[in-house]
């Protein structure tokens, strides 16, 4: 196995005999194998009251990253829907009673680690990589490829619920507890918690002081366990929420192309933190070598994420433990609601304003939300015979998820968010925290229960233009928000009226006086370069894109015309539009359903 790849595999086969435990595996009974392969952090196996426990991840007890913590709660709690809903933070727990012939998984309320399974007969097997179950089945012909799946994954970047591309694998849907034994037909999987709904009647000023008391939280739980803390710094907002709550401070990381302003920012935050900060130079050619490993571990969200895995030897010395800034965006500045910039005397603005939702919130949700393919049709390079199906299944995913939402109470506005909130390892983005996991312990403070429930009781019109989030992090460290943002180049603390003002008054004198003021950065000032370098700097996937019309893999789904991805890689050669969304895509799709060779 790559160095960059991790694997937790599981492999339970109730009505074997068991035998004395054997091998080199963390665990293997003749009836239950666990394998524990490159994990950051280690998978530990615990013996208590006559079952077997193993943790992966980061559970908190007690208010602490702690075993033993852990290990109490499970002493003094006798059902294992109370032991789980006592857990913060990120894990999957197995616990194993060798008497019974029972196996159980227990995963967090974010479903933060994704973990897939499929019965085999009598055996059921389960793996932290979707595409290790997935290879043997390609390769033998007994995996059953949705095409609808897989046009749901171009559509949206990402899947939602608990399906797979293969119709006989799947996700281990959050706050989730998985249970196989002697006798079941299927493993039973039942939800121990489902947010609520209920709107908080609290003012913006109080929320905002509860946000940031949250995060001070969040942050002394994730930094309990006396490790070597680092922190991927941008100028952005989300990582210096947790920089300014940090209780100690860690070694910040800020990865770009150059040193350029996105650098320059991040370095300002630091020295007002009393942070050292490291530079990281990203190599124009860093995807060339990682399409595979990044698709063997999220082959159901876009390759190009794999962001960070070429950076062990910068950051190792100096960091145990790495925080992502991921998700308090979504949670409280309400990245993928359904809003448009506001606009003034027909000039766009900074500011957004909330658009309303129909009579048909899955349609429009497929139609309108903001991470779907937009850079090319996604019906463009699709047989017209298989539209009406791949639609009508869409829909009926998308709805799907948001009845369970409205089951719960749940408005529109909540049905909305529910989407992107259920299931958090399956957003496009997570790839980012797969890419450290394979050389270090990977923490994302934010998948923190209180500030989840917070994510849900915030109003749609709190979120809309980041007041709250914006006001905790100055209430954390006024000296944070003192500092400009790198999206704007406009000091944070200002409203996002203040800054549309401040960026057009800068605009109108900067053209008249010549560029004396900053403006809005370009994508070179930025963190990430644009979806097109992915192709113009790396030739083994100009050669896999050159490769996709002719793809075994996407000629078995028989919803794909070769002759039109011929067509888009054409018009994208030629410069005549920029494809890159739509051929990484591709991309993902043929590498994640074409078998590796067998070891």
């Amino acid at each position: 196995m790559s160095t960059r790849r991790f694997q937790l595999s599981v492999r339970f086969r109730p009505d074997a005999p068991a035998a004395a435990e054997t091998g080199n595996d963390l665990f293997n009974d003749g009836r239950l194998n666990i394998r524990a392969e490159n994990l950051h952090p280690e998978a530990r196996l615990y013996r208590r009251r006559g079952k077997v426990l193993v943790i992966w991840g980061n559970p908190i007890a007690e208010g602490r990253i702690d075993d033993a913590a852990i290990l109490r709660s499970f002493d003094s709690v006798q059902d294992q829907f109370g032991f789980a809903l006592g857990l913060n933070g990120s894990f999957l727990i197995q616990i194993y009673d060798p008497e019974t012939a029972t196996l159980s998984v227990i995963n967090d309320r974010f479903g933060s680690l994704a973990f897939y399974f499929r019965q085999d007969g009598d055996t059921l097997q389960l793996s932290t990589s979707f595409k290790a179950v997935l290879d043997p089945l390609l390769r033998n012909g007994k995996a059953r490829i949705d095409p609808a799946a897989v046009f749901e994954f171009l559509h949206f970047r990402r899947l939602f619920g608990t399906h797979t591309y293969d119709s006989n694998t799947q996700y281990l849907d959050s706050a989730s507890i998985l249970t196989f034994t002697r006798g079941m037909s299927a493993p039973r999987v039942q939800k121990y918690w489902m947010p609520s709904f209920a709107p908080s009647a609290l003012d913006r000023k109080t929320l905002a002081g509860d946000l940031a008391d949250a995060l001070r939280d969040a942050m002394a739980m994730h930094m309990s366990d006396g490790r070597r803390y680092g922190l991927m710094l941008s100028g952005g907002l989300d990582s210096r929420a947790l920089l300014a709550a940090a209780p100690v401070m860690p070694t910040c990381f800020t990865t770009c192309l150059t040193r350029n302003n996105e650098f320059e920012v991040a370095a300002e935050l630091a020295a007002a933190a009393g942070a050292e900060h490291v530079f990281v130079q990203r190599p124009h050619d860093m995807l060339n070598d990682l399409v595979e490993d990044s698709v063997w571990l999220s082959g159901m969200q876009i390759y190009p994420e794999f962001q960070f895995a070429p950076y062990s030897s910068a950051v190792l010395p100096k960091a145990d433990s790495i925080f992502l800034g991921l998700a308090l965006d979504v949670f409280f500045a309400g990245l993928y609601q359904p809003k448009k910039p506001l606009r003034i005397a027909g000039r766009e603005t900074l500011m957004y304003q909330l658009q309303p939702i129909g009579h048909d919130p899955a349609g429009q949700f497929t139609r309108g939300v903001s991470y779907r393919l937009k850079t090319s049709d996604p019906w463009s390079v699709i047989r017209k015979n298989a539209r009406p199906d791949l639609e009508a299944r869409m829909h009926d995913s998308v709805n799907s998820i948001m009845a369970r939402a409205r089951a719960a109470g749940a408005d529109a506005y909540g049905q909305w968010e529910y989407m992107h909130l259920h299931n958090f390892s399956r957003h496009y983005s997570f790839p980012m925290a797969a890419s450290i996991r394979g050389w270090a312990d990977c923490r994302i403070p934010a998948l923190e229960n209180r500030l989840f429930d917070m994510a849900f009781a915030v109003s749609p019109q709190d979120k809309a233009n980041w007041a709250i989030l914006m006001q905790a992090i100055d209430l954390c460290n006024p000296a944070m928000m003192s500092i400009r943002n790198a999206n704007t180049n406009i000091t944070a603390r200002r409203s996002l009226g203040m800054q549309t003002a401040i960026h057009w008054a800068r605009a109108a004198a900067n053209r008249a006086l010549g560029p004396r003021f900053r403006a809005m950065p370009p994508w070179w000032e930025r963190s990430w370069p644009p979806a097109r370098a992915s192709l113009e700097h790396n030739p083994h996937i100009r050669d896999l894109v050159a490769a996709l019309p002719e793809s075994p893999a996407l000629e078995m789904l028989d919803i794909f015309d070769s002759g039109k991805i011929r067509d888009s890689i054409a018009d994208h050669a030629a410069g005549r539009h920029d494809h890159s969304v739509l051929l990484n895509l591709l991309v993902t799709i043929d590498r994640c359903l074409t078998p590796e060779a067998d070891a």
